[in-house]
């Protein structure tokens, strides 16, 4: 027997499924690739850990090296922004372990096989959600960009058919409730220490 949640569950995941579908990149006649699939491959590598890891010790470089006042400003805030972006990771991938969601398609992933076999909810969606909340902390003037970064590698993921419509979604909500979580404790904690 059916209760009302499972056949709502279905229903949506059905509809996850077609629309995912309509937005996957499909091939051309006589091209390997759609004209689109080549951005696509890049702003989904966009979203990568290793890729931000390298940003955070940039950034963290950039705050030592500034001047003291400035350091004991931003150092607090950059240390925040990145174990926020290491809870988006972990929470991310035990929602996963949770959910066991398959991943759309058969074709292989940009990485293989791995560790993270699953679909739902999207780390590397999750990883953006976090960091465009973070952006008008860290880079008021270019917080905006953040968004167009976060919604692009989102596009990507789906239209290289990594994840479904649904799994972004999920990873955004879940990286950006995490992102205002922790600026919450960063207010709590450092007041009055927000970046100039």
């Amino acid at each position: 027997m059916y209760s009302w949640l499972t056949l709502l569950i279905r229903r949506v995941e059905t509809w996850d499924s077609a629309v995912s579908a309509q937005l996957a990149l499909k091939a051309v006649e006589d091209q390997p690739h759609p004209p689109t699939f080549w951005p696509a491959l890049l702003l989904a590598h966009l979203g990568d850990s290793w890729l931000w890891v390298l940003i955070a010790g940039l950034l963290f470089k950039s705050a030592y090296r500034s001047g003291a006042e400035a350091r004991r400003r931003r150092m607090p805030l950059l240390w925040t922004w990145l174990i926020s972006l290491i809870a988006a990771t972990m929470a991310t991938l035990w929602v996963k372990r949770q959910i066991k969601r398959s991943r759309p398609g058969k074709r292989p992933l940009l990485y293989g096989r791995g560790a993270d076999v699953h679909s739902f909810p999207s780390g590397h969606a999750a990883r953006l959600g976090a960091i465009a909340v973070w952006g008008n902390l860290l880079w008021p003037k270019w917080a905006w960009l953040t968004w167009v970064l976060a919604a692009g590698v989102g596009w990507s993921r789906v239209a290289l058919g990594i994840h479904y419509v649904g799994d972004v979604a999920a990873g955004w909500v879940l990286g950006g409730m995490i992102g205002l979580f922790f600026q919450k404790l960063d207010r709590q904690n450092n007041p009055g220490k927000g970046v100039k």
